[in-house]
């Protein structure tokens, strides 16, 4: 098989998909195939997807504005780094880590006796760096003299990972070039972390599409237990979360203290995420490995408009945790005055003892909550004179 054979192999992975042209100067890539090609053009960060690029040499090299990462002002390759980007893909087709063995050996993190190579390790570290900090030129040129587009850095993170994270120069169109160079978006670094994890993470929303789009497994899950969905509601947008959970993220799938999503966006202080989440069927009584719930995490971060949210789909005001703890009493232990009156105008037992024996008007006696105290105590008068009625009659 020849350059233009391979080449046109891998711009038409899926069938039908773009054309190469005679002269194998020039890749058309269809405008359906939106970011899931490296020839498209992103206008700063925007995520609206424009009309394709050409993926072609040009002489008319004073029609480009140059940049220092080989991406002119207006979103565009410049003719050089195209030259270069088409020689770097042709190089990578051909070398030994796109046979099936090679590619399974990519599992680990032993980068083999070239870690020992000088040379080796010094391109390595070109191509790592530039992946971090965006510098899309810099990718190119260090495929192009023959980095390892597997390789990763001590915590294993690849290239895309890197990308995925930069928040400077130019990623989307890193991360666009390392899809089509067939880089793995499935692999994980030391932490479990894909490059999806780290997108939404690092609030990427354009990086995370470009993998979603990519066909990036939105279920996967760090070392931790947390999957991009969870991620995305502690830094990203209402919207990324939406996405994600479209995409048939697990609602209930819990992290390694059995938080579900919902715990995410209530502990991130979510008002409106929190709310979407409840109205998509998420468990408002959902416990962790503690027995802890959403409501007592509201309660003691004194998230008012949450625990309304909350508990306007009937979730259970006198839960308690493991160290017998209810929403009430930890509202107290955080000197939360307005949850605790909330939670008392609301059914909350003001009488629940924890396992050290201790109620709500003891940590508010101690804590020197005088107003909340008065309150407490009035409400504890009254259900003791209550059950003294019922025990009468």
């Amino acid at each position: 098989m020849d350059l233009s054979q391979a080449l046109q192999g891998l711009w038409q992975r899926a069938a039908g998909v773009g054309s190469l042209c005679s002269s194998c100067t020039t890749f058309v890539v269809p405008e359906t195939h939106r970011l899931a090609r490296f020839g498209k053009k992103v206008r700063g960060k925007s995520s609206d997807v424009e009309k394709n690029l050409e993926f072609a040499a040009s002489s008319d090299e004073a029609s480009f504005q140059r940049s220092s990462d080989g991406i002119a002002a207006d979103g565009e390759l410049t003719p050089s780094t195209r030259k270069t980007a088409l020689e770097a893909m042709r190089k990578v087709l051909q070398r030994e880590e796109f046979t099936p063995r090679a590619r399974a050996d990519e599992d680990g993190f032993d980068m083999g006796p070239e870690a020992d190579d000088d040379v080796t390790r010094k391109l390595r570290t070109r191509f790592l760096e530039a992946a971090r900090s965006g510098n899309f030129r810099g990718v190119v040129e260090a495929l192009s003299e023959g980095a390892d587009l597997h390789c990763r850095t001590v915590r294993g993170q690849n290239a895309l990972m890197l990308a995925a994270a930069c928040r400077g120069g130019s990623p989307l169109q890193i991360m666009s070039f390392l899809v089509e160079c067939r880089v793995d978006v499935e692999v994980a670094d030391s932490h479990g972390w894909t490059a999806l994890l780290h997108a939404c993470r690092n609030d990427m929303k354009e990086a995370a599409e470009l993998l979603l789009e990519s066909q990036a497994n939105v279920n996967a899950k760090s070392a931790d237990g947390q999957n991009a969905a969870m991620l995305a509601a502690v830094e990203s947008g209402d919207d990324l979360v939406k996405r994600l959970v479209g995409r048939r993220v697990g609602l209930e799938r819990s992290d390694r203290r059995g938080y579900t999503l919902l715990f995410y966006a209530v502990e991130s202080g979510r008002d409106d995420l929190t709310k979407w989440l409840l109205k998509t069927r998420s468990n408002p009584n959902a416990r962790a490995k503690d027995k802890s719930t959403c409501t007592m995490l509201a309660s003691e971060k004194g998230l008012l408009n949450i625990l309304k949210a909350l508990m306007a789909k009937n979730a259970d005001v006198n839960a308690q945790d493991l160290m017998g703890n209810s929403a009430l009493l930890v509202s107290v232990m955080a000197a939360r005055d307005n949850v605790a009156r909330y939670l008392l105008n609301n059914s909350a037992d003001c009488n629940v003892t924890n396992k050290d024996g201790t109620t709500a008007l003891q940590v508010a006696a101690k804590l020197k909550l005088g107003p909340l105290k008065s309150l407490l105590d009035v409400m504890s008068r009254k259900t003791q004179d209550r059950g003294g009625e019922e025990d009468d009659d």
